[in-house]
């Protein structure tokens, strides 16, 4: 499974400048320069070293890259439900969940539905031969991975799309799985991104082409017809990709305190490498609550993120040990040591209801370079 260390941090110490706002409430400013169907029996793909190249907007005159952030497969799985109060994950080798989970009885068991992710390339134009090539990068999280936490990228595939034509997979892992692309066990457990870089466009603004992602799981998972909640999300034309900081805010609230549905909050973050530096790089995420102006819990380090590779933070007030009280926080993610040519990050917050209607949310964080984002 992904490693994630924690450094301890003394609550309210603070590492960034503390401007003055109305009362004894402090704003926080950046002052830096910057998870089914099983396999058949066939040989299964060597993974592949080297990262696609991204194509950066305007640079070529038909062709860009854009990525999903977030392609998952995981098996429905019984586990004993999380402590909500506590932020406690779901003792399940997942790496994500939507929040389905029973609280009638400290203890529940509950079959978990498998999580999926839908994908759509879609071509805009009336071009014809338009070519989309893509790029699976994913670590492979089941029990029947070996090792589990392993990661691979896949061989670069390609699709033709006609002109305004779109090519659609209900459950885009279990693809890959079908094309003999993936490693074994990784059509039980598998999460990751998706780089796609479109050619023969007309054009290359921007619009021309997309991917569409939607992360789903079925309310019942023996019955389809019951429905689905999930999370919809347009690939990233990397805008927001940064070589020093990413921003975002999760609010999070407890069945203690909350007068609605207890929320819970996760943090994803992925290198985009757009220079195509294929290193790894070390994030830091830092948290400082909206009330007070401090910094508060602990520093939650990922160590050598690979290019493509997603790690997503399961619950940062239990992760980061963010004290109960705390209702609201922005949150930094910092690359250490960067460069102009350093790997770049992007990242999201995926915050959803633990009760009743189970709704989750996904907002992108920000790129907060001073020296410019996405590029």
């Amino acid at each position: 499974m992904t490693r994630v260390c924690r450094l301890a941090s003394s609550a309210g110490q603070s590492d960034r400048a503390i401007w003055p706002r109305r009362g004894s409430r402090y704003l926080c400013l950046i002052l830096v320069s910057a998870a089914g169907v099983h396999f058949d029996a066939r040989a299964f793909a060597a993974p592949v070293e080297s990262r696609a190249p991204v194509i950066r907007l305007d640079r070529t005159a038909s062709a860009y890259s854009v990525e999903i952030p977030l392609v998952t497969r995981t098996a429905s799985a019984d586990v004993v439900q999380g402590d909500v109060d506590t932020g406690a994950s779901p003792r399940s080798t997942s790496p994500l969940t939507l929040g389905r989970l029973k609280h009638e009885a400290a203890e529940a068991i509950e079959t978990l539905p498998a999580l999926r992710t839908s994908i759509d390339f879609v071509n805009n134009t009336i071009r014809n031969g338009v070519i989309a090539s893509y790029q699976f990068s994913y670590t492979c999280v089941a029990a029947a991975c070996s090792p589990p936490g392993g990661f691979y990228r896949t061989a670069v595939q390609q699709i033709t799309l006609h002109g305004l034509d779109s090519f659609g997979q209900d459950d885009f892992v279990q693809y890959l799985a079908g094309l003999g692309l993936l490693q074994p066990g990784a059509d039980q457990g598998a999460v990751g991104t998706l780089l796609v870089t479109f050619s023969n466009l007309p054009t290359s603004m921007g619009w021309e082409a997309n991917v569409i992602g939607n992360t789903y799981e079925r309310v019942v998972e023996s019955d389809p017809i019951q429905g689905t909640v999930g999370i919809a999300y347009n690939a990233s034309l990397f805008f927001d990709s940064a070589d020093t900081t990413l921003v975002g805010f999760a609010r999070a609230t407890t069945a203690a305190s909350a007068a609605t549905s207890p929320v819970r909050a996760d943090v994803g973050i992925r290198s985009t490498d757009i220079r195509g530096s294929n290193q790894n790089l070390t994030v830091d995420l830092s948290f400082y609550d909206t009330a007070t102006g401090a910094r508060v819990g602990d520093l939650i380090t990922l160590a050598d993120v690979r290019p493509g590779e997603l790690r997503q933070v399961a619950g940062i007030w239990s992760s980061a040990r963010i004290p109960s009280q705390v209702t609201a926080v922005v949150i930094f993610a910092d690359a250490r040591n960067p460069t102009l040519s350093s790997p770049t990050i992007e990242g999201y917050v995926l915050t959803r209801e633990t009760q009743k209607s189970q709704s989750p949310r996904f907002v992108t964080m920000r790129c907060a370079d001073s020296n410019g984002c996405g590029n």
